[in-house]
């Protein structure tokens, strides 16, 4: 989820409406920069199958460029009875990494027209890497799969994943595919971003990213990204929500960020059984036509999704299990940029549940981290320690409404 429109020094929550709809992008693997434990070095290419390849670290952290159940650390328990798991839980990310080029323009040229634009800074970004990041820095367990081409760019945006404590062993490679790169304009106080083009490949997992998803943990992702995965196994092929369905037998609780694209028909196999599926308001009103919560109770008993969020911008978030409400409300800020809030808000919800926190508290908490992200410039002001957000948050610190209603009588 990406929050790509504000005004600067409004005050304001988090914003997670006015972006464009984020395809973020993605048939082999770096075979690891590092688990979270500095840039290490990038060695040579060697061939790998299918004429692509696959990079890897030679020397020092080669150890760390392990998937899970290899030497990072054993999750919990699978309840599937198949042996997996030991006693610690990740978080996997599935979806873009980029380098976000921002200009600065004092009007938005029409038609047939021209304009001067001023470059700033250019900040490494991603909707998807910016939650991980977020995910990371609170302490989580977290592993990072993206699908890029082999280029010094690429390279440069795996290591800055390492040095934010990503793991990235399980990232695929197309040497074929695009760059990875945003191109954000800031005009007249608004975002205007224009994200480049790579394809719609499918994204085909080896088989030890397999057995390492197929474990107890999270999976945060978005529905363009869970129409391209792909696994070979024993024999046979799982794709798409059948892959998705057996990773959740396996104990693994998907959490789909929606955005301003929301969701149809089509694509309830895949959020079927999901643990959180979230939208910003946009997102919302173009799935069921509404802004009411409490009216989708129906759909998503029918889907079997646990919490269903609506993000809110300055009003904070709101969240239902189709009987029960909760409600975070926003912070007074003075908005810096508003870019990565909504993705601090999804990794930091996902930090939470993976703690065990209640939902009222893990949306409360999410909210405070969001809204302290926008008075920070950049993609990951949301990066944080846990402590950094309990002291902001104490400093003005809105209570947390928790509604138990019943089903409303109104058709979802």
């Amino acid at each position: 989820m990406r929050g790509c429109a504000g005004r600067p020094g409004r005050r304001s929550g988090f914003r997670g409406a006015g972006a464009p709809p984020r395809r973020d992008r993605g048939l082999h693997s770096f075979a690891g920069t590092g688990g979270g434990h500095g840039p290490g070095r990038l060695a040579r290419r060697l061939p790998g199958p299918d004429a692509a390849h696959s990079l890897f670290l030679d020397g020092d952290l080669r150890a760390w460029s392990q998937p899970l159940g290899s030497g990072r650390g054993r999750p919990a328990a699978c309840p599937c009875g198949c042996g997996a798991g030991g006693d610690r839980v990740s978080a996997f990310f599935i979806g873009d990494v980029a380098l976000d080029e921002y200009y600065t323009a004092e009007r938005w040229p029409g038609p047939a027209d021209k304009g001067i634009v001023s470059e700033l800074p250019a900040e490494i970004g991603g909707s998807i890497a910016n939650a991980a990041v977020v995910h990371a820095s609170l302490g989580g367990e977290t592993e990072f799969i993206s699908l890029l081409n082999d280029s010094a760019l690429s390279r440069r945006l795996i290591v800055d994943l390492c040095a934010n404590g990503v793991g990235v062993a399980h990232i695929l490679t197309d040497p074929t595919i695009a760059e990875s790169r945003n191109l954000i304009f800031l005009v007249g106080g608004e975002h205007v971003v224009l994200t480049v083009e790579m394809g719609e490949q499918p994204m085909w997992l080896r088989t030890e990213t397999l057995a390492a998803l197929r474990s107890p943990g999270f999976l945060y992702l978005t529905l363009y990204r869970a129409r391209r995965l792909r696994c070979r196994t024993g024999g046979e092929v799982l794709a798409q929500a059948q892959l998705l369905a057996d990773l959740r037998a396996h104990g693994r609780r998907a959490v789909f960020d929606l955005d301003v694209g929301g969701c149809v028909e089509a694509d309830l196999p895949y959020l079927a059984g999901a643990e959180v599926v979230i939208f910003n308001q946009v997102g919302f009103r173009a799935s069921f036509g509404h802004d009411d919560i409490s009216r989708i109770g129906d759909w998503m008993r029918a889907a079997k999704i646990a919490w269903v969020v609506r993000t809110m911008a300055a009003d904070g978030a709101e969240a239902s299990n189709g009987q029960e409400i909760v409600r975070g409300r926003g912070y007074p800020v003075e908005v810096v940029d508003v870019t990565g809030a909504g993705d601090t808000f999804g990794g930091t919800l996902t930090w939470c549940l993976s703690r065990g926190q209640s939902f009222a508290d893990a949306l409360d908490f999410s909210v405070a981290a969001a809204s302290r992200s926008v008075t920070i410039h950049g993609p990951r002001g949301g990066k944080a320690k846990v402590e950094d957000v309990h002291r902001w948050r104490e400093a003005a610190s809105p209570a947390v409404a928790v509604l138990s209603e019943a089903p409303s009588p109104k058709t979802d």
